[in-house]
């Protein structure tokens, strides 16, 4: 289906504008930064889209990161993404035996994005844009309040 290769595409797109993110304007800061601290990763999870959503309203991105155990920063991301189309809400969690738990400063056991962002104009960057904004505010470099804008 079109829809989870373009999400695979823009998870993909967007790990690896994270890492240029942050080696270009914050390569002091990349250590303490969550995220940069646990690449390599891989990306795991599903687009739900039931049959019977025809609003959209249940429809969305259930996904962990993990970090890798080998492996060079700057590898290319695997993402692996199923498609989940069942009627009704979607699965509770999409990793068997749930989360996983890791050691790394970045860690969450899945994020849940209820909103597919393949119509955006830059879906790819915003999301470089969301986690670079948590680990900026994680450190003390960004307020609470900001947010990222369309």
């Amino acid at each position: 289906m079109l829809t989870l290769r373009i999400t695979r595409q823009i998870l993909r797109d967007a790990l690896i504008c994270y890492r240029q993110l942050v080696e270009l304007n914050f390569p002091s800061l990349a250590p303490a930064l969550g995220l940069y601290s646990a690449l390599p990763v891989s990306a795991e999870g599903m687009v739900v889209m039931p049959e019977d959503d025809t609003d959209g309203s249940h429809s969305g991105l259930i996904y962990t990161l993990r970090p890798k155990t080998a492996g060079r920063r700057n590898d290319p991301p695997e993402v692996d993404l199923d498609l989940w189309t069942e009627p009704g809400f979607g699965p509770t969690s999409p990793f068997p035996g749930g989360p996983v738990e890791s050691k790394t400063n970045f860690h969450r056991p899945y994020y849940v994005d209820r909103e597919l962002t393949t119509g955006s104009s830059r879906p790819a960057t915003e999301l470089a844009y969301e986690w670079l904004i948590r680990d900026l505010k994680a450190v003390g470099w960004l307020g609470v309040n900001v947010h990222l804008s369309a």
